[in-house]
């Protein structure tokens, strides 16, 4: 079974998340956000910050909160045709932004521009319910004080 990562990144705000226009694989011409196979070997929570890097030469150090963390989105993970996705989100430090650094174009989208169907996203609504999620859990963590 193949194994990959989504990576929600959100600005310090969150009022935006990062996407990747993909040009290529299962859903061509459509945004999403950064991503990619997790490889032999290779842990999600390892895999993950990996493909945020290849994707976006953002690390770690650049994501506010928690020691810097990226986190598993509710422990949530989708089985779809012989692949099983892991989603990890995390918020920039103030300031911080992307850097391009393959083929595919990275940008800043509205959040509520996604949410509210303005944006060809990949899926039937599930990018736009992850999303939901992980904001909902940032709400959470900040009420508990765990961010």
């Amino acid at each position: 079974m193949k194994k990959y990562t989504l990576v929600f990144l959100f600005n310090f705000d969150l009022s935006e998340i990062i996407l990747q226009f993909k040009t290529r694989g299962t859903h061509p011409n459509k945004w999403c956000v950064p991503g990619g196979k997790i490889e032999i070997g290779e842990t999600p929570y390892i895999g993950a910050p990996r493909e945020m890097f290849e994707e976006t030469d953002l690390t770690k150090d650049d994501l506010a909160h928690l020691h810097n963390n990226l986190y598993a989105l509710a422990d949530i993970d989708f089985h779809l045709d012989n692949f099983k996705l892991y989603s990890f989100y995390g918020i920039l430090k103030e300031g911080k932004t992307f850097n391009q650094k393959e083929d595919e174009e990275l940008k800043w989208f509205k959040v509520y521009e996604v949410l509210h169907g303005f944006v060809n996203t990949v899926g039937s609504g599930e990018l736009e319910f992850l999303i939901r999620l992980a904001l909902k859990e940032i709400q959470y963590r900040k009420e508990k004080n765990s961010l």
